[in-house]
């Protein structure tokens, strides 16, 4: 589903490593992308990192992303608190949204949200102002992924689809709203696919 992009080199200071270990993992293990090196700041100025999910102390900085080294390239699949577990296998929103484009979604107008909701597994595609066929592309993308998880797909209007400056959806963000009940625009289960 996608391809993977190589996104640098160890020897800028990148490795990968598992929940509270201190060593690396080894080539084709997927951990927690972590750099350290010379040019890394001392502090944010802000409180910047607490929103991303970034934490920079004693020299390094945990960058939340998830990813994995093979013969020393780095390859970054997604963010850790984007992803949901599936059949013993990490999902990342990004590389679903990416399926979608594929398929003819607009990149600027889609996100996928996953999660645990009411203490259940659960997919969300958020569509702004969605052409008429786009949930029917999604749905067959989503539950091939995402198996026995629950669906829910969110029609927002214009500017309801939270961006940062750049254009990459705030998913954390969206995924507060739905969980509050403020998420603008209408949200349901679809029909099983």
């Amino acid at each position: 589903m996608g391809h993977l992009t190589v996104a640098g080199h160890r020897a800028f200071g990148a490795s990968a490593r598992q929940e509270a270990s201190v060593r690396p993992v080894p080539d084709g293990v997927v951990g927690e992308v972590v750099v350290r090196g010379a040019s890394l700041a001392a502090r944010y100025i802000d409180d910047s990192a607490s929103l991303s999910g970034t934490e920079l102390a004693g020299g390094e900085l945990r960058t939340g992303d998830a990813g994995f080294l093979d013969d020393g390239q780095l390859y970054v699949l997604g963010r850790l608190g984007d992803g949901l577990k599936v059949r013993g296998r990490m999902v990342f929103a990004e590389s679903l949204e990416a399926r979608l484009h594929e398929l003819g979604i607009l990149q600027r107008r889609v996100a996928v949200l996953l999660g645990h909701h009411q203490g259940l597994p659960t997919g969300v595609v958020v569509l702004e102002k969605p052409d008429a066929d786009w949930v029917e592309r999604a749905l067959p993308v989503l539950t091939e992924a995402l198996g026995e998880a629950e669906l829910l797909v969110a029609r927002v209007p214009r500017g309801g689809l939270a961006v940062t400056s750049s254009g990459k959806p705030r998913r954390r963000v969206m995924w507060k709203a739905l969980t509050e009940g403020r998420l603008t625009g209408e949200v349901h289960r679809p029909a099983p696919v």
